[in-house]
């Protein structure tokens, strides 16, 4: 299940220092319909700045949906910490 990208961020900003300093695509996104609502399913590679000046990776998932006649974020799945 996915979370809000309310959620998501607080979730990143609740790790210790931390600070996102960019997102990358993480191959290729899927288009998907489910009872009659289309939407993307998109990986992605979240880059953090710890205290100390390293970084850490995270990936999760971007959900959006088509609504109004456009793509629009609808939730992410919860970040996983890389190695």
């Amino acid at each position: 299940a996915g979370i809000t990208p309310e959620a998501f961020t607080s979730n990143m900003a609740a790790q210790p220092y931390q600070r996102i300093k960019g997102t990358t695509e993480n191959g290729h996104g899927e288009l998907k319909m489910s009872g009659g609502v289309s939407y993307f399913a998109q990986p992605y590679v979240i880059t953090a700045e710890n205290a100390d000046g390293t970084t850490s990776r995270f990936t999760t998932t971007f959900l959006f949906v088509f609504e109004a006649g456009e793509w629009r974020l609808a939730s992410t799945t919860p970040p996983e910490p890389q190695p």
